[in-house]
Formats: C-alpha cells, sequence, structure tokens
C-alpha cells in the first residue's frame, strides 16, 4: 500500500469504512453464517486481510504531509464495526434509527421516499430479529419506528438515544409506582431496589420490609394477610413480577 499516492489512500479509506459498515449491517442478524458469503463471493477473511491494510494505511496517512487540502475526517477516530460485530446489539440498532433520522429533512435535494421506506424495512427485521434478544426492548423500538413513519417532521433534527431512554424510563417509574402504592412503600425505596438488584436478590431486603406502611395497609383491607405474610409475598411479586417486567429495560 505505501506505493499509493496520499489520495489513492484516502480513497481506500472511505470505500474500506462503506465495506465495513455493509458486513456489520450484514452481521447484525443473529441467523448469520459465513456461508452467506459464499454468494457474495467474500470471507471472513478477506475482510480480516483488508482491515489489516486498512490499519496500515491509517498509520501512513497520520505522518506529516504537504497536502494543502488537509487530510480531513478519514483521520478521525473510527472503530470498525464489522471486526467483532457478531450478532445484534441495542447501540447498533439505534446507530441505524439515527440514521433514519437524520435522513428525514424531505426539504433536502438527496431525500427519497423509496430509500427511506427501504430503511424502514429493513431496521424492521433486524428489531424483529432482537426480538428474541430482548421482547421489551424490540417492542418499543417498533413504537418509535410506526411513530416516524405516522409523523416524520416530528423526528427531524431529534436524538433517538434520549427519545428512547424517555419512554424506558416512563415505563419503568409507572412500573415502580404501581407497585409502590400496592404494597404501601415509597417510590423511591422501590426505585432503589430495584436498580441495585442483582442476582436475584435485593440489596436490602429486610429494610425494605420494614418500610412498608402494614398498619395502614391492615386498616385499608377487608381481608389483611399476617404482617410476615404480606412482607414475604411482597419481596416475591418484587422478583418474580415488577423485576421481570422491568429489568431487561434497567439492564439494557
Amino acid at each position: 500500500m505505501s506505493a499509493l499516492s496520499r489520495q489513492q489512500k484516502k480513497s481506500f479509506v472511505h470505500l474500506f469504512r462503506a465495506l465495513d459498515h455493509d458486513f456489520a449491517h450484514l452481521k447484525a442478524f443473529s441467523n448469520y453464517n459465513e456461508d452467506i458469503l459464499k454468494d457474495l463471493e467474500f470471507s471472513q477473511e478477506e475482510y480480516e486481510n483488508y482491515a489489516a491494510m486498512y490499519n496500515n494505511v491509517m498509520e501512513e496517512l497520520k505522518k506529516p504531509s504537504d497536502d494543502p487540502d488537509g487530510d480531513g475526517p478519514e483521520l478521525d477516530e473510527y472503530d470498525l464495526m464489522a471486526y467483532s460485530k457478531l450478532r445484534i446489539d441495542f447501540e447498533y440498532i439505534i446507530e441505524l434509527l439515527q440514521g433514519v433520522v437524520e435522513s428525514l429533512d424531505q426539504t433536502k435535494d438527496d431525500f427519497k421516499e423509496s430509500d427511506f421506506e427501504y430503511n424502514i424495512n429493513v431496521l424492521r427485521g433486524i428489531i424483529d430479529d432482537y426480538y428474541k434478544v430482548n421482547p421489551q426492548i424490540s417492542e418499543l423500538l417498533n413504537i418509535i419506528i410506526e411513530d416516524i413513519e405516522n409523523d416524520k417532521e416530528k423526528y427531524i433534527g431529534q436524538d433517538i438515544s434520549v427519545i428512547f431512554n424517555q419512554m424506558k424510563y416512563k415505563i419503568i417509574d409507572d412500573a415502580i409506582r404501581e407497585f409502590a402504592q400496592k404494597w404501601y412503600l415509597e417510590d423511591e425505596d422501590v426505585k432503589f431496589e430495584a436498580y441495585n438488584y442483582r442476582d436475584g436478590m435485593l440489596a436490602n431486603e429486610n429494610v425494605l420490609k420494614e418500610k412498608t406502611d402494614y398498619k395502614t395497609y391492615k386498616e385499608e383491607s377487608e381481608e389483611p394477610m399476617p404482617k410476615y405474610k404480606f412482607r414475604k409475598t411482597m419481596v416475591e411479586e418484587f422478583k418474580n413480577d415488577l423485576m421481570e417486567e422491568i429489568s431487561p429495560l434497567i439492564n439494557e
């Protein structure tokens, strides 16, 4: 590669990054296997050879140059996406979704409805595949996609990660609030235990039991449980119901 001109090396960087992006996209599907590459007359080994060449070229481009136009974006920090992407991950989906959002401005000459529909359909397929990994997250992502389709202008200039997190934390907070009301607890006490729940254990199980307002519960219930049973059942529902619902959201 040292025989190439500096401009040719820059062209190689841009072309390989495009290949890397597309290859990572292909690898994002959980049913991906290397046999798929045979039809494309490509292989993982070829990719890794090109990746090695890419790294060498990047090192060469970092050397001082008399180029009057400067080095531009090819010398920025770019992590090869396909080098380690073996299955779908949440960050990759958000990245693709953000790319769709950034293309939404229909006043720009490069906007094409056909491209938008194609990208949306690709994303739906990826998210459907991701459902096997995290159904709750997939459902939220599908809600966002449907909303984008119905109201493109609403999403122009928006940060998808911010929108997603707002939706996610609302679901978590609502579930915590409902649990707290049912078991006569303060929201913040339940929230602390939810966010510090590890390996099926509460951080302070006995403290949470003590914080239940059993007196008020007993006054308001027609057939109140004994205190020991009330507290025991509360902990069981915390583990089996509340955390079953919100753990996939908290831990993503």
